[in-house]
């Protein structure tokens, strides 16, 4: 019975197994285990070397289930887990050839669909295995069940017929028949021996690439090792350069500390001398203007007095115009001196602005210093500068006393929630804390340093408490209590220490979640709310 399939059709000269792979399923598995739809037994197929499925569009695509040798479409080999669509004549490869210079084992065509005839099998016969038995050996009974095909006949018949169908006697038959079994079981030694050679073959093939296999993964083992030794190697340089980036920002910040305070003094000191420069020749300006006027007067008398005595009208005219001319010059002059008064005040405003903006960059400093240390040097616990900083195993710090209260109720990270194993302090961050406050708002220090005595005594009585539940043989654990702080008295008692909380970057959370008043929200970055009852 013929009919119109999807198939893969295998390619090559003198090819008889696994001619056609039909698609009649929706999802077919192409591999070496027997559990796939079509199994093809050669070292050069994966378990589940491909899968081929239908797709919406009665299109088929093939893709590479991660197979050992891979899948090749027309020539390109395509990428594990990536579905391929093929099309009709494309070109199917399985594996790659062993030997180079000739083709590979397993290369198919695709057809989308191709006219294959299918014979039905008969049902009784697939059910009875022993039919299929005298089937596979029919050509073995033929010897033996001559005398089956022959007529029946009687014995005298027989007896009067010696060169019928039966020999001449009993004894020639059996004979017959003996050597017929031994010619089959020749023939049958020399089929095995056959397939034992070439089982023989297959195995040395197999031991070979086994081999093979082997030398590729102590290659690949090589190859890891020597990339974990240079992971390593790679994250002792890391820290080393974090190191150094550490100290060269520490000696930035002071270099940028002294060359802030050289700038200072020296524009200072070029102000002043600006300064007295000017006044002092404002004085020598003024003098030398009195001077000249006191000498214009007397000259200008002197000569009245003259051209009084010889020519009224004429000296007065001429005097006239002098005097104008002397006026001109006085306006000039006091001209110039205006503007060099107002060079003096822009000068001391210039001085002034440069001043205020010192302020302001050093208000700028501290403000962003104290931003960083609120963001990133506060413990998620009681979202306060860490107070003897403690760190886990998962690289999260939080406060001493904070951390210890919660591992009463739970053992696990408040951040990642990872299982804590182990948990250090971190003095270098406690110093380095305590260096940035030097450089706050003496109400902030105050504050400091309540919080850290306060911290302290909590922490001699929790180790007290500790050390009296752990001692005698009678263990009372006590319930660690939760930290509370009081909204509402903390605002007004620190209404005036705290007035970031009343800036513009302030904003209300939920009415729900419960809020300290102090700190901000590490995942906005706003004051007002924490991050349980964050409105954004």
């Amino acid at each position: 019975m013929a009919q119109h399939l999807p198939c893969l059709v295998r390619q090559g000269d003198n090819i008889k197994k696994y001619k056609y792979l039909l698609l009649e399923k929706d999802q077919v598995t192409i591999g070496r285990s027997p559990e796939v739809t079509h199994c093809l037994l050669s070292v050069m197929v994966s378990r589940c070397h491909a899968v081929i499925k239908k797709q919406a569009d009665s299109t088929w695509s093939i893709t590479d289930n991660k197979s050992l040798n891979g899948v090749y479409v027309n020539d390109k080999k395509l990428t594990a887990q990536v579905s391929h669509i093929l099309k009709d004549g494309d070109k199917v490869q399985l594996g790659f050839p062993v030997k180079s210079g000739q083709p590979a084992e397993f290369i198919f065509q695709f057809h989308a669909s191709l006219k294959v005839k299918r014979n039905r099998k008969d049902s009784t016969e697939e059910n009875n295995p022993a039919k299929k038995r005298l089937k596979v050996h029919q050509t073995s009974t033929n010897l033996t069940n001559k005398d089956e095909n022959c007529p029946q006949v009687s014995r005298a018949e027989r007896i009067s017929n010696p060169q019928g169908c039966m020999p001449d006697s009993p004894y020639k038959s059996y004979k017959l028949k003996l050597e017929a079994h031994q010619k089959e079981k020749d023939a049958a030694v020399d089929m095995f021996k056959a397939q034992l050679e070439e089982m023989q073959q297959k195995l040395k093939a197999k031991e070979q690439e086994q081999e093979h296999m082997r030398e590729q993964l102590e290659q690949e083992k090589q190859e890891r090792v020597c990339q974990a030794a240079a992971l390593v190697q790679l994250k002792q340089k890391e820290s080393k350069m974090k190191e150094e980036l550490l100290s060269k920002q520490e000696a930035l910040e002071r270099e940028k500390q002294d060359m802030e305070g050289k700038m200072k003094a020296e524009l200072e000191t070029q102000l002043k001398e600006r300064e007295a420069r000017l006044t002092e020749y404002l004085t020598n300006q003024r003098n030398y203007l009195l001077e000249e006027k006191g000498r214009v007067q007397e000259r200008l008398q002197q000569e009245m007095d003259k051209a009084l005595e010889e020519k009224d009208k004429l000296l007065e005219e001429e005097l006239i115009k002098q005097k104008e001319q002397l006026e001109k010059v006085i306006t000039e002059k006091e001209l110039k001196q205006k503007m060099l008064e107002s060079q003096l005040k822009d000068t001391v405003a210039e001085n002034e602005k440069q001043k205020e903006s010192t302020y302001q960059t050093r208000e700028d400093i501290l403000a962003n210093l104290t931003d960083v240390m609120e963001t990133e040097l506060q413990c998620s616990i009681c979202n306060e500068l860490f107070v003897q900083a403690t760190s886990l195993n998962c690289a999260h710090g939080f406060c001493a006393l904070c951390i210890n209260q919660w591992m009463e109720r739970k053992k696990d990270c408040p951040v990642c929630r990872a299982p804590v194993t182990t948990h250090h302090r971190s003095i270098v961050l406690d110093s380095y804390i305590d260096k940035m406050v030097e450089h706050l708002t003496d109400e902030l220090k105050e504050r400091r340093k309540e919080l850290v005595e306060t911290r302290k005594a909590e922490q001699a009585k929790w180790d007290a408490d500790h050390q009296t539940d752990t001692a005698g043989p009678s263990r009372v654990r006590k319930k660690a209590r939760p930290i509370v702080i009081d909204s509402d008295s903390y605002s007004d008692s620190d209404s005036d220490s705290s007035p970031s909380l009343e800036t513009s970057d302030s904003e209300e959370g939920a009415g729900s979640a419960y809020y300290g008043g102090y700190g901000r929200c590490y995942s906005c970055g706003r004051r007002g709310h924490w991050a349980n009852g964050c409105p954004n």
